[in-house]
C-alpha cells in the first residue's frame, strides 16, 4: 500500500475514533476482568485460621421438636394451676395442649385420656367454685334479710339465680324471695308500732313491744335496722332491747355482737351487752374475742371484754389470748383479768402453770408470759400505792385470778359471825360452826335445830370479802350421820335481805367417829363479791326428828 492511500486509511479510522494519524496503531482490544486475585495478609500472631466448611455444611437445618416433653411439662403447669386454683392460667395450658400436634403429628391415646381428665378437672373446679360462691350468696342473702337490707338480699338472690344454680339453690333462692316480700308486707303493717318504740313515753314503747314480739321473724329485721339509726338514739336503744326479748337469741345475738363492732354505735354498747348477757346463749364468745384482740379503739376492747366476763361461753383461749394485756399496765387491765378469771373458771383451767386445761399450741411468746404471770399477779395484788385509782379492783381481780389458778391457795376466811339463824338448840347452837372443831362426836361442839324448821344460816363476814368456796363438815353424831344436811344451796350479797344464789352442792354423811381423817366437803363459788353468806339445806339424808352440821369455813380473801 503507498504512502498516500496508508494516509487517507489511517484517516478515515481516525475519523473512526480508532487511531490517529501518524502513529503506530495498535489493536483496540476491550479488557475483561477476570477473578481479582485475593492477596494474602499477613496472620496476626494468635490467631487461628477459620476451617473452610463444606457445602453441605452451609444448609441450617432446625432441630425436630422433642412433642412428648412438650406434652409433659404443659400437663405438669395445668396440674399445679388447678390445684392452686389457678384456673384461667390452667385453661390456657389446656388450649396449648389442644394445638401441639399439628399435621401428620397425632396424640397418644394416653395423652388423649389426660387432655381428657384435665379438662374435666378445670370444668369440675369452675363448677365448684360457682356452686360455692351461689351458696354462700344465699347464706348472705337471708343475713341480710335479717338485719332488714332487703335491696340487698334481693340482689344477691338475683345473682344465684341468674348463674345456673342446683334444684336446691334454686328451691332456697325462691324461700328467701317470698319471705323478703312477706317481711316487706308486715314491715308496713308494723310501722305503727316501729313509731310508738320510738317514743320515750315507757308505756308506749311496752305495748309496742308486745305488738312486735308477736312476729319474731319479721320483728327481727325491722329491730335489726332500727338499731343502726344513729340519728334517733331512743328508738335505736329501745329496738337494742325488745332485740334482746325475741324468742330468736342466736340471730339478735348476732346483731348486738355487730353494734358492739361498730365504733359509730358507741352509746348503743353498754345496752347491747346487757342483753348479750341477759340472753345467756351460746354463740358471742369468739367473735368477741376477736374483737378485744383487733386494732379498734380502746373503748371498743373494754367493751368486749366487759361482756366477755360474764357471757355463757367465754372461749377457752381467753386467758392465752390475753396474755400481753394482762402484763401491760392501762385501762384494760381490770377488764383482762376478769375476763381471763372467767375464762379459766368456765373451762377448769386450774393448773395452767403445768400446762393443763388448755390444749391448744403456746407460743414461745406466751410460754414465757405464762411463766411470768405468778409474779405477774402477786405484784398486782399488792400494789404500791393502794390508794391510787383503779388499784384496788385491779388488786382484788389478780388476786381471784391467782387463787382460781391455784398459785395461791384459798384461805379460810377470819372474823366470822352468825348474823341470822332460824332455828337451834341451847345445847347445841349455831355458834358451833364457827368453833373450829370438826372431829369430835360431843353435842356440844354442833349446830343441831328441829327439822320442822328452816334450816338455814347467814354469816356475816364482817365487810364486802371476795368468796370462793365454802367447806362444810356433816353432823358427826355416833349413828345419827343420816340427820346431817343432804344438799343445799349457798346465796352471797352485801345485805341479808338481798343475797343472790352462787353455788350449790352435796354434802356426804360424816363418818360418826371422832379424830378421823378430814371428811369435809369443799363447795367452790364462782369468786363472788359480798359481806353475807347464807347456807340453805333443802333437806337431811334421812328425815328425823332434829338435823344440823359440825363446821362452816368460808373460803376467800
Amino acid at each position: 500500500m503507498k504512502n498516500g492511500s496508508s494516509c487517507r486509511f489511517i484517516a478515515v479510522m481516525a475519523l473512526l475514533g480508532i487511531a490517529g494519524c501518524g502513529s503506530n496503531p495498535q489493536p483496540v482490544v476491550e479488557k475483561k476482568e477476570g477473578p481479582k486475585e485475593m492477596v494474602k495478609q499477613p496472620e496476626e500472631k494468635g490467631t487461628e485460621k477459620p476451617a473452610v466448611s463444606k457445602k453441605e455444611d452451609w444448609i441450617d437445618e432446625k432441630p425436630k421438636r422433642d412433642l412428648a416433653a412438650e406434652w409433659k411439662t404443659l400437663a405438669g403447669e395445668v396440674g399445679g394451676n388447678l390445684a392452686a386454683g389457678k384456673f384461667d392460667e390452667a385453661q390456657q395450658g389446656i388450649e396449648k395442649l389442644d394445638k401441639l400436634y399439628t399435621g401428620d403429628d397425632k396424640q397418644t391415646a394416653e395423652q388423649a385420656d389426660e387432655y381428657q381428665s384435665l379438662s374435666g378437672k378445670l370444668a369440675d373446679a369452675r363448677k365448684a367454685v360457682l356452686d360455692k360462691k351461689r351458696e354462700a350468696n344465699l347464706v348472705l342473702a337471708e343475713k341480710q334479710m335479717n338485719f332488714g337490707k332487703f335491696e340487698e338480699a334481693q340482689a344477691l338472690i338475683d345473682d344465684v339465680v341468674a348463674h345456673n344454680p342446683t334444684p336446691q339453690q334454686h328451691e332456697k333462692a325462691g324461700a328467701i324471695k317470698d319471705e323478703i316480700e312477706r317481711r316487706r308486707r308486715a314491715k308496713r303493717d308494723l310501722q305503727a308500732y316501729m313509731n310508738m318504740l320510738a317514743s320515750a313515753n315507757r308505756r308506749e314503747v311496752e305495748a309496742a313491744q308486745f305488738e312486735l314480739l308477736k312476729d319474731p321473724e319479721t320483728s327481727l329485721s325491722i329491730l335489726a335496722e332500727a338499731s343502726q339509726r344513729t340519728d334517733k338514739p331512743v328508738l335505736a336503744s329501745n329496738a337494742v332491747e325488745t332485740l334482746g326479748m325475741l324468742d330468736r337469741p342466736q340471730q339478735a345475738q348476732a346483731i348486738l355482737v355487730e353494734i358492739l363492732r361498730r365504733d359509730t354505735q358507741q352509746p348503743l354498747w353498754a345496752v347491747a351487752t346487757k342483753e348479750i348477757i341477759r340472753m345467756g346463749k351460746p354463740g358471742a364468745g369468739e367473735p368477741l374475742l376477736a374483737l378485744a384482740l383487733a386494732e379498734v379503739p380502746v373503748e371498743q376492747k373494754m367493751a368486749a371484754l366487759e361482756t366477755i366476763a360474764q357471757i355463757s361461753d367465754p372461749p377457752p383461749q381467753t386467758l392465752v389470748s390475753l396474755l400481753p394485756t394482762l402484763h401491760a399496765d392501762g385501762p384494760m387491765l381490770r377488764l383482762a383479768l376478769a375476763a381471763a378469771l372467767h375464762g379459766a373458771m368456765t373451762h377448769s383451767q386450774f393448773d395452767l402453770i403445768s400446762r393443763r386445761g388448755f390444749d391448744g399450741e403456746l407460743t414461745p411468746q406466751q410460754e414465757e408470759q405464762l411463766d411470768k404471770l405468778p409474779e405477774r399477779l402477786a405484784a398486782l395484788a399488792a400494789p404500791k400505792d393502794p390508794a391510787a385509782s383503779g388499784a384496788a379492783d385491779v388488786g382484788r381481780a389478780a388476786q381471784s385470778l391467782a387463787v382460781a389458778l391455784r398459785y395461791v391457795p384459798a384461805q379460810p376466811l377470819s372474823g366470822l359471825k352468825i348474823h341470822l339463824v332460824d332455828a337451834e338448840v341451847p345445847e347445841a347452837p349455831a355458834a358451833a360452826v364457827l368453833d373450829g372443831i370438826w372431829n369430835s362426836i360431843d353435842p356440844k361442839t354442833m349446830w343441831r335445830h328441829s327439822i320442822e324448821k328452816r334450816s338455814s344460816i347467814t354469816l356475816d363476814l364482817g365487810s364486802e370479802r371476795t368468796v370462793t368456796a365454802v367447806k362444810i363438815w356433816n353432823f358427826n353424831e355416833p349413828g345419827g350421820m343420816f340427820r346431817g344436811w343432804k344438799d343445799f344451796e349457798i346465796f352471797v350479797g352485801n345485805s341479808p335481805s338481798e343475797t343472790t344464789p352462787v353455788a350449790a352442792g352435796i354434802v356426804p354423811m360424816a363418818p360418826g367417829a371422832a379424830d378421823t381423817p378430814d371428811y369435809g366437803s369443799l363447795i367452790t363459788v364462782p369468786f363472788t363479791r359480798g359481806r353475807y353468806i347464807r347456807l340453805q339445806a333443802k333437806g337431811p339424808w334421812q328425815p328425823n326428828a332434829y338435823l344440823g352440821l359440825s363446821e362452816v369455813q368460808v373460803l376467800g380473801f
